[in-house]
């Protein structure tokens, strides 16, 4: 479901005092809204917890956030998100029957969230993996220990951040980000004010075909 403008978003929340609501999920997403030809739009996920609390590295891929079809005006507010293979993914997709034609997403904001110890002892892993996205904001975030936990754990691919290319548009702004490596910027962008510390390494730029 949607919201009904950009003023007048659906908020899903939590009220009144203490921790923030705890969603385990096992060796699954936490949050999943599939592939094409689902859209959303006009939508703030605010102030929730998401744990897979039976994951060990090695049974099963699961993404705390997988936001995949399409979707317009999105807000991922004061998250935090732990022990997945991926944080958040965010991605477009192929429409059916022309793989070509990538469904892309608009106006997507990750602001003040945690996003720590993503990690897989086969495949890559990151805190949050970007790809096709126009209008991309990631601000006032610390991510921690993604991408891996063991040692021997490392592979270029594996990121505290990874944004792919494909994605226009794209703020990178106050966040910090420590331990395993930093942010992969395949596409560019503007990046102001963060902090990076303990890492292989902090910032990649370009080394991307688009745009």
């Amino acid at each position: 479901l949607s919201g009904r403008n950009a003023s007048e978003k659906m908020v899903i929340n939590t009220y009144g005092t203490g921790p923030r609501p705890r969603i385990l999920s096992g060796t699954s997403n936490g949050i999943d809204t599939n592939e094409h030809p689902y859209h959303v739009s006009h939508l703030a996920i605010v102030s929730l917890e998401f744990f897979a609390d039976t994951y060990n590295g090695a049974n099963g891929a699961p993404v705390g956030i997988y936001w995949g079809g399409s979707a317009v005006d999105c807000i991922f507010e004061d998250l935090f998100i732990h022990n997945y293979s991926n944080g958040l993914v965010i991605q477009g997709s192929p429409p059916s029957g022309n793989p070509d034609g990538t469904i892309r997403h608009t106006d997507i904001t990750l602001r003040r969230s945690i996003v720590f110890d993503s990690w897989a002892n086969v495949g890559n892993s990151q805190g949050m993996y970007v790809f096709a996205v126009d209008g991309l904001n990631i601000e006032e975030n610390l991510f921690d220990n993604n991408g891996w936990i063991t040692p021997g754990g490392y592979t270029q691919f594996r990121r505290n951040v990874y944004i792919q290319n494909g994605s226009t548009g794209v703020f990178f702004r106050r966040n910090i980000l420590t331990n395993t490596c930093g942010v992969q910027l395949r596409c560019g962008g503007v990046m102001t004010g963060n902090v990076f510390s303990r890492l292989d390494a902090a910032i990649t730029v370009g080394t991307g075909n688009h745009p």
